[in-house]
């Protein structure tokens, strides 16, 4: 609040503000205050507040201010050989000055429509009449008085703006922790989400491995029935081949079981060289695609990997691309055991 507004508040009037602010030219609200309280009867400098009435002439007939009834409201001064002498005339009832305004509903006397005017704002009276009385000056008991009074209403005013400020720094505390744990739900909520999602994936992701691995299999005992009964067809047309000599292949006894073949093995080893960290070992069914390979090597990998990395084998060199990830490991000859590295790019 401005010095002003201060002022006002304290119940002193427009005139009163302007009269002391002009006699003190002082910033300091203690100082305009004790001037006023000193001065309660002395308007603005620019005399917009007073009221002249009556007067007396001077020697060239100068009328000299002054209130009414007093020595000089009509008596001549000097002048040469002019009469000093005024024959004094009473004052009608009628025409008395009004000195001040009262409140009829409250008895209050105010000094002009200014302090009428706050004065209705503040009660809500609204009865007002002109009345000769005559607001005295205050006494230095009064003074006193009334100095203590505005600086108690002013340190009451302090106590209570400082209230309310502690109160708002409390709010805005208070809304700032909502608003922090509220930014720390939707983090959480994310996170979760996150995690179901990815959860969501990997269940995804091994359902497809577990019906790619049945259709492998499925393959395979299509393949090894056909090759049966290939095999069947083709003993039944020629059964003269046992009974010629030579040709009915080695005896039981001495016989040499043929090589094994990828398709005879059910498990494969699988070794993943990580950079910088240990190898791991893992069996996977010959069965399972790649793919299987490859997360197994997100879920263990030591450090984070790149989402574009890939598998590869070193001798033979060879990059496994996104369209071998669906690729049985018998065929793509990683059955009975391989050594893959990680390739990532830069």
């Amino acid at each position: 609040m401005t010095m002003v507004e201060n002022l006002k508040a304290m119940g002193f009037t427009d005139d009163q503000i302007q009269a002391g602010l002009q006699a003190t030219g002082s910033k300091e609200l203690e100082t305009v205050v004790n001037w006023i309280l000193n001065n309660p009867d002395v308007q603005p400098a620019d005399g917009s507040a007073w009221t002249t009435s009556g007067g007396a002439t001077g020697g060239g007939g100068q009328v000299l201010g002054g209130p009414p009834g007093a020595v000089g409201g009509g008596q001549t001064l000097g002048g040469g050989n002019e009469s000093n002498t005024a024959t004094p005339q009473p004052t009608p009832s009628s025409q008395e000055v009004a000195m001040s305004l009262k409140c009829e509903d409250c008895g209050r006397l105010l000094r002009n429509t200014i302090e009428a005017e706050a004065h209705a704002a503040k009660s809500g009276h609204s009865n007002f009449a002109e009345t000769t009385e005559e607001i005295k000056p205050l006494t230095e008991e009064e003074k006193k008085k009334k100095l203590e009074e505005l600086q108690e209403k002013m340190r009451q005013r302090r106590v209570e703006r400082e209230e309310r400020e502690k109160q708002e720094a409390i709010e805005k505390e208070r809304l700032r922790r909502r608003e922090g744990q509220s930014l720390s739900n939707i983090k959480d909520d994310f996170e979760r989400k996150e995690m179901m999602r990815a959860a969501e994936e990997r269940r995804r992701q091994k359902e497809e491995d577990r019906l790619a691995r049945e259709k492998v299999k499925a393959d395979i005992a299509r393949d090894r029935a056909s090759k049966k009964l290939a095999q069947e067809s083709s003993d039944a047309a020629s059964p003269a081949a046992l009974d010629t000599p030579g040709l009915a292949g080695p005896s039981p006894n001495g016989a040499t079981p043929p090589p094994k073949t990828s398709a005879d093995y059910t498990e494969t080893r699988i070794q993943i060289r990580f950079k910088g960290a240990p190898p791991k070992v893992q069996k996977f069914k010959t069965q399972e695609t790649l793919s299987a390979v490859r997360l197994f090597v997100q879920l263990n990998a030591p450090t984070p990997l790149s989402p574009n990395f890939s598998l590869m084998t070193t001798f033979p060199k060879k990059v496994f691309t996104e369209d071998d990830m669906e690729r049985p490991l018998f065929d793509l000859g990683l059955v009975p055991s391989a050594v893959l590295d990680i390739h990532q790019p830069n």
